[in-house]
């Protein structure tokens, strides 16, 4: 007698996958046939496409001093009316399905997207890294301000020392029954362009 095996439908690896990534079908999320790699494909091509038609991420991407609340609201709007339906919720899952990184930025994710050498950040880690750029902003900017500082000080004191002996006055030939001639000597060791200068006669 033959034994009939009873065929047991096949569960589609495709969306076994996305189910465990957590990425769930709706009408405005991933598909169930697509991987989360594809799906970030997709988001990336997307925002290579639009990059140049979509106002809020010719901000973000090319103008980010014009950067504001209204255009982050734009940008979101604008990745959802996608055909592929970019929710902020299924990119945080397929970024976290595909690189292992959670509760990604959505700016982190465009950024990655149109450039996959910016790091995929949280929230709170794009606002750690904007701060530390602040400071390391006014770091260098106080410094170059001392430099200027230090040397408009060194400056000003070889003028003096220069109009002290630059003389030939009545006052120096009286006193020396000549002008006197004045030497350049270094007045710092450590930079031996800055000149000071002295009257070889005391």
């Amino acid at each position: 007698m033959r034994c009939l095996r009873r065929e047991v439908p096949r569960t589609d690896r495709s969306a076994s996958a996305v189910a465990r990534a957590g990425v769930h079908s709706s009408p405005v999320a991933l598909s169930p046939s697509r991987v989360p790699e594809d799906y970030l494909k997709a988001f990336a091509e997307f925002v290579h496409r639009e990059s140049d038609k979509v106002d809020a991420l010719a901000v973000l991407l090319a103008r980010p001093k014009d950067w504001n609340p209204d255009a982050l609201v734009a940008l979101r709007d604008a990745l959802k009316s996608a055909p592929e339906h970019f929710i902020e919720a299924n990119l945080e899952r397929a970024h976290l399905a595909t690189y292992q990184k959670a509760l990604v930025d959505i700016i982190s994710m465009v950024k990655h997207a149109a450039a996959d050498i910016a790091p995929l950040l949280t929230a709170r880690e794009r606002v750690e890294a904007a701060m530390t750029h602040v400071g390391e902003s006014r770091d260098r900017s106080q410094r170059v301000r001392d430099a200027r500082r230090g040397s408009t000080e060194t400056i000003a004191s070889a003028d003096v020392d220069r109009s002290r002996c630059s003389g030939g006055g009545p006052n120096a030939v009286r006193r020396y029954g000549r002008a006197p001639t004045c030497t350049a000597v270094p007045s710092d060791s450590n930079n031996p362009s800055t000149e000071k200068y002295r009257s070889p006669v005391s």
